[in-house]
């Protein structure tokens, strides 16, 4: 968060003081983004690209018995979270989730989050400059189908998806899965960050063909208001099942 940020997500706990109880876990910010979950019982959360696990430890404080499968290539990141996550349901996997099962390069940016199995692109570079440090490593890759096609999904199934522009990857090796999968959140941005990145048309067109309706999306760590266009979002997907009671819910 940058200075005005912090100042307006202090007022923001100032007037909803109940949250500021989490502050203390370091997960009040990421808590107060995912709290609109509560109300869908989820008992599989499937995490690809858990990087200091901060999501998967909201979920599990909301749903203390969900099925947590996290998903972390990048060694330092993967070996904190093992050292740390001592729970019997929450399962760490160095694997990076791709379309094909292999070894592959990874890039290791400076700023860790920002690590991709894509290269930076040109664009990227010229808009992002504190990312232009990168390192490669080999790491595996395992498809989400492979890897889930011995184990059986309790509903409701939430997939997160942060991968730095391979989002479309992970889905193309998730096709049997997405048939299980009732809400799916993914972080997707609006210019090409990385090289042959996907774009936002091209996730909405997979997922239309599943049954998944855009339900919007998630501005992270934003508590002012912005009046211009952002360069990437978490954009919310639910099943056609999920969305309709929703709808009806929110109509009554």
């Amino acid at each position: 968060m940058n200075v005005k940020n912090i100042f307006y997500f202090l007022i923001y706990l100032i007037l909803n003081p109940k949250y500021s109880i989490y502050l203390f876990s370091g997960i009040a910010n990421e808590y107060i983004q995912y709290k609109w979950l509560q109300k869908y019982n989820i008992k599989t959360f499937i995490d690809v690209g858990a990087n200091k696990g901060m999501i998967f430890k909201v979920i599990n404080m909301m749903f203390p018995q969900a099925n947590i499968y996290a998903f972390e290539p990048i060694p330092v990141e993967y070996n904190s979270l093992l050292r740390k996550t001592k729970k019997d349901n929450i399962i760490i996997e160095p694997y990076a989730i791709s379309n094909v099962n292999g070894n592959f390069t990874f890039y290791i940016n400076d700023f860790n989050p920002a690590s991709s199995l894509l290269q930076l692109s040109d664009i990227g570079a010229q808009k992002h400059k504190f990312l232009k440090n990168v390192n490669s490593i080999d790491v595996k890759t395992m498809t989400l189908d492979e890897y889930f096609k011995d184990k059986s999904l309790e509903k409701n199934v939430l997939l997160k998806i942060d991968v730095q522009g391979a989002e479309q990857l992970v889905l193309e090796g998730g096709q049997k899965i997405l048939q299980d999968i009732d809400i799916i959140i993914l972080e997707i941005s609006y210019i090409p960050i990385y090289e042959n990145s996907c774009s936002f048309d091209d996730i909405y067109k997979i997922l239309s063909t599943y049954d998944f309706i855009y339900s919007g999306s998630i501005r992270e760590s934003e508590y002012y208001p912005i009046f211009k266009l952002k360069t990437q979002e978490n954009c919310i997907f639910l099943k056609k099942s999920i969305y309709d009671n929703y709808i009806d819910n929110y109509l009554i």
